[in-house]
């Protein structure tokens, strides 16, 4: 899992972004770990959703955003 609060924003890269109405979705690689997770955040309460995303689903979890969290939140 990437811990956006202790990694350094020289490991993060942002890979692709878009901003709809309501979220500002980012699709971010740590490339200490080698991991990717999409980051949403809401603009109007500022919460903040993140999914780990395995590489060969990082795309489609980044446009398709709360299918990938519904699946998140059945897992806990």
């Amino acid at each position: 899992m990437i811990d956006l609060v202790n990694t350094s924003r020289d490991t993060l890269v942002e890979l692709d972004a878009r901003e709809t109405s309501e979220f500002e979705i980012s699709l971010l690689w740590d490339r200490l770990c080698n991991r990717v997770r999409v980051l949403l955040v809401d603009r109007v309460t500022a919460e903040v959703s993140a999914i780990d995303a395995a590489p060969e689903v990082a795309l489609d979890a980044f446009w398709h955003p709360f299918l990938y969290l519904a699946e998140v939140a059945e897992r806990r």
